[in-house]
């Protein structure tokens, strides 16, 4: 399983810049729209220095981390719910995502601050009011698929229109779908639908260089909370520079700076905690593998991604903690010392569990 990002934003906020950050991967980074016309797509392994270890002790020669999709949708612009800018092609491509990195400019130094703040917060209004205006399209459309059922005296399709009804109401305020209130049997309904503005997402403030450490407004602080959104600060531009750096030269860079974070780990963790995302690991030959799942998923939903033919003939699973197979040394030593122990079907994965599954084939 790997995590699937889609950068989105405004034109010219700096997205295809942060794509090449986040993946290495050279791309086309023109002061135009839609010069991201068909999406750039590349893959971040999410490296975890437990499964080096782990494939160490187990004496693995290859090991496989998760990964980050990231795709870089095109700009939206006024319009994009209606076809505008090739807008239908661009909203398909963020329905596809599991979370959106978007990008929000903060440029220029030589306007005054409320004033820049107002035109920050303006940018990803419009941005977002795309996207709701799609979700109300979803919804009149599922309204009026099933309506003439729930007229019939449907019990469950009367009780899916209220809820359609009071999701509508929600949307046409300006308030994205995630800060919908809803029961189980309700958000599985909406989770049907997929709806665009129920997505988590990432606000990614893109800033010059001389104004990276500065502080975040408390407007965009506000905002991004009212969104229920994460937000991080980077000059993308910057941060590019530095990768094409050697070593040395990459330390000097930083310290002048005084950047000393890891942009990229930042991001994938915040999705991955975004997402409710956990990692076991598996040891199979000279492989050693991360996984991610979702916080309680079932051993026997896990060995279902490793292979189904381990989910079919699943008979039990044995469990051990990476840091307590590392400090054994063996898996005949963790049994030993009972830190190794046997569970069955419904034994809820933990973080950082390595998993030998038992089965029939």
């Amino acid at each position: 399983m790997s995590l699937s990002c889609g950068i989105v934003g405004a034109p010219n906020a700096g997205k295809s810049t942060l794509f090449k950050v986040l993946t290495s991967i050279p791309v086309e980074i023109a002061s135009y729209p839609f010069s991201t016309v068909k999406p750039n797509t590349g893959l971040v392994p999410l490296e975890d220095e437990r499964l080096v270890a782990l494939a160490k002790v187990m004496g693995s020669n290859k090991t496989t981390f998760a990964s980050f999709k990231v795709v870089d949708v095109a700009g939206l612009i006024k319009g994009a719910s209606k076809g505008e800018g090739l807008g239908n092609q661009f909203l398909s491509q963020i329905r596809e995502m599991e979370v959106l990195l978007h990008v929000i400019g903060e440029f220029s130094l030589n306007s005054e601050e409320s004033e820049l703040t107002s035109q920050v917060i303006d940018l990803a209004r419009e941005v977002n009011l795309e996207l709701m205006l799609a979700d109300l399209e979803a919804v009149e459309k599922r309204i009026s698929k099933i309506e003439k059922v729930a007229r019939l005296g449907d019990k469950e399709s009367k009780a899916e229109i209220d809820l359609l009804e009071r999701i509508k109401q929600h949307l046409n305020g300006e308030n994205p779908a995630r800060t919908f209130i809803r029961n189980s049997a309700e958000d599985k309904i909406l989770k049907e639908i997929n709806l665009l503005t129920d997505k988590k997402v990432l606000y990614v403030l893109n800033r010059d260089e001389e104004n990276i450490n500065q502080g975040v407004p408390y407007q965009i602080k506000e905002f991004v909370e009212r969104q229920n959104a994460s937000l991080v600060t980077v000059s993308c531009r910057l941060e590019l520079e530095i990768r094409e750096l050697d070593d040395n030269e990459r330390e000097v860079f930083k310290k002048e700076f005084d950047l000393y974070r890891d942009l990229v780990k930042e991001i994938t963790d915040t999705c991955y905690h975004l997402l409710g995302l956990i990692t076991f690991f598996t040891v199979k030959g000279q492989e050693a593998r991360a996984w991610l799942v979702s916080k309680g998923t079932t051993a026997w939903e896990a060995a279902g991604k490793i292979h189904s033919d381990m989910q079919k003939g699943f008979r039990s699973v044995e469990v051990i903690n990476w840091n307590d197979m590392v400090q054994a040394n063996t898996l005949a030593k963790a049994r030993e010392e009972g830190t190794a122990r046997i569970e069955g079907k419904d034994y809820a994965v933990q973080e950082g569990d390595v998993l030998f599954v038992k089965f029939s084939s």
